[in-house]
């Protein structure tokens, strides 16, 4: 998917969910109203692709990431 291209409608919720403070996946799903068994693990998904645009960043160990907005999208 070229990072040019307008996110999708999860993505965009899931964007709209992050904060300047780290949360965990769990966090953001609930804040996103991701209603879903698996709505972390579809956060932490959404969350990588938005961390390889530039939108997002992570935190902590790879088994218990935290993701918040990042200020300024930069080249990855």
């Amino acid at each position: 998917m070229p990072h040019d291209s307008p996110l999708p409608v999860l993505t965009r919720k899931i964007l709209g969910a992050l904060t300047q403070d780290f949360a965990s996946p769990g966090t953001i799903a609930l804040r996103a109203g991701i209603p879903t068994i698996r709505r972390a693990q579809i956060v932490a998904l959404v969350c990588r692709d938005l961390e390889q645009r530039g939108l997002a960043e992570r935190s902590g160990p790879k088994h218990q990431p935290r993701w918040r907005r990042r200020d300024e999208p930069h080249e990855p």
